[in-house]
Order: C-alpha cells, then sequence, then structure tokens
C-alpha cells in the first residue's frame, strides 16, 4: 500500500511489521502534571476506507514520564491536508518535569480498516439469554478456576480484588530486557556525537545523556564480557555496534581488546576461550 505524506523536512517514520514508529519534532520540555501537544511533525493522506490508530510506545512512560493523555488516538482519513500535522498530546507524571529531544521515539500507529456503517434497529428485547453482565467474560466456558473471590471472616477486599483475586495472587510482570531498564556497569556511545562513556548505573535508567547534551535511549544492550590479564574479570551491557571495542580495566588501567562471537550477540575479550577467566 502506497501512501503520501509530507514529513515537513522531518525523517520518515520507521515501519516494524504491522506498527510504525512516530518520532518528536521538536525540542520538547513540560513540568509536572502539565498539559501539551507534542509535534510529531508529519501530515499524512490516509487511504480511503482506513484510519489511523496511535498509541505510546511500551518504553515512553519508563523513560519520559509522559502518558498519551487521551489513551489512545484515532486520526481519520479526512485529517489530510499540509497544516493537519500529527500531534501526541502528552501529560507530563514526573515531578521534577521531563525534556524530550527532538527525534525521541515516543509513539506508534498502524491503518486500520473501518468497519461497515451501522444503522440500529430498536426492539423490544433482544431475545438472548443473559451471560451475566459485566466481568463474566470466561465464567462459562470454564477459562477460571474459580468464581467471584470470596471475603475472609474480618478481611475486607478491595473492589479490584474482589474482580481479579487477592494481591498475592497478582503475577509479576517479566522485566523487558529490550526496553531496559539497566542497571550496573553500562558502556555507552553516544548516537549525536559518537562519544563512549563507561560507568556505573546505581539506579535502573532508561537513557544516557552525553556532555554534549544528547541524550541516548537504552534499547536492546549486548553484554561485554571484559577479562584483563591482571586477573579481573568484568561484565557490561553496551549499545556499541563496532566489531571490536578496546577499553581499559578498571582495575590496572591496561587497555583490553574484545570483539563481537560469532552469533553477534555479545562481545568477548580477544584470546579469551568460553568459559576462561
Amino acid at each position: 500500500m502506497k501512501v503520501r505524506i509530507n514529513a515537513h523536512g522531518n525523517a520518515l517514520p520507521e515501519a516494524h511489521g504491522e506498527w510504525i514508529d512516530l518520532c518528536t519534532a521538536e525540542d520538547t520540555t513540560l513540568s509536572f502534571l502539565e498539559y501539551k501537544i507534542v509535534s510529531l511533525g508529519i501530515s499524512i493522506e490516509i487511504p480511503a476506507g482506513y484510519y489511523a490508530h496511535i498509541v505510546p510506545r511500551s518504553s515512553t512512560f519508563g523513560k519520559w514520564g509522559i502518558l498519551l493523555a487521551n489513551s489512545m488516538g484515532v486520526i481519520e482519513n479526512d485529517y489530510c491536508g499540509d497544516g493537519d500535522v500529527w500531534g501526541f498530546p502528552a501529560v507530563c507524571l514526573r515531578k521534577d518535569g521531563t525534556t524530550i529531544p527532538k527525534g525521541t521515539r515516543i509513539c506508534q500507529f498502524r491503518l486500520v480498516e473501518k468497519a461497515p456503517p451501522v444503522e440500529f434497529v430498536q426492539v423490544e428485547s433482544l431475545g438472548n439469554e443473559n451471560r451475566g453482565g459485566y466481568g463474566s467474560t470466561g465464567e462459562r466456558a470454564g477459562m477460571t478456576e474459580s468464581r467471584q473471590p470470596q471475603e475472609m471472616p474480618g478481611q475486607r477486599m478491595s473492589r479490584v480484588e474482589r474482580m481479579f483475586g487477592s494481591r498475592d495472587s497478582w503475577a509479576t510482570p517479566a522485566a523487558d530486557d529490550g526496553q531496559g531498564p539497566y542497571k550496573g556497569f553500562l558502556l555507552i556511545e553516544c548516537e549525536e556525537c559518537g562519544a563512549v562513556k563507561a560507568f556505573c548505573a546505581k539506579r535502573e535508567t532508561y537513557a544516557f545523556k552525553c556532555s554534549c547534551g544528547h541524550e541516548t535511549p537504552l534499547e536492546n544492550l549486548r553484554p561485554l564480557f571484559m577479562h584483563c590479564k591482571c586477573g579481573k574479570s568484568f561484565r557490561y551491557k553496551t549499545n556499541v555496534t563496532a566489531q571490536t571495542i578496546t577499553h581499559t580495566c578498571l582495575n590496572c588501567k591496561a587497555p583490553v581488546d574484545m570483539e563481537l562471537n560469532s552469533k553477534g550477540n555479545a562481545y568477548v575479550t580477544v584470546g579469551v576461550r568460553k568459559g576462561q577467566a
């Protein structure tokens, strides 16, 4: 499908499967609880019979502390003029505010085919059996092992617990390794100026701010295993993409050469076999 776009001098959106990433068109600063429409810098002629469905990226809130104010966005295909620039209605929930650099991927969209026109027909009764009301999905089909959670004597359950069970039974979501956060020894290359800096992140972090002022998102970092001749070993996470890396040992300050392994998913010290300390 070919779609006409006016990027107004900005980079074209990046497609990742069905979803297409959208970037900020300018540096944007928001204070705590401030609402602002962040410009995405593009105008698109959506094909007839389709509309655009916009949602935040999974890492947007963790990195920048903003939410899409209306939860999801819908852009109809008649919003198609050069002045109809797409935007991200953001509200900041970070107490110290946030600054989002130009070119940051904060949301994604896909084209959805419109539903056929609907004409309602008024009736006195639908003539169907009741399923059980709100929250009854899966009850009749046997998808849940138990009925509505029951309160124990002397115990008062919240409305959420009455719907989903006691808090002890709630599953903990798995960490998103690809999107961060990252903690510990990091070796990060600034995507703007190319400077490389090694540091220890004592707190979970989603981005690295270089001395040049650019903030590099931390995504899909590779492990880096450094084994120095002095006997010390260190493990980093890095965003470097070069075939080889040279970095100084924290203990003796000697340079250590590392290279990508045969699978291309980790850096290993040159001359050190797998499993050798």
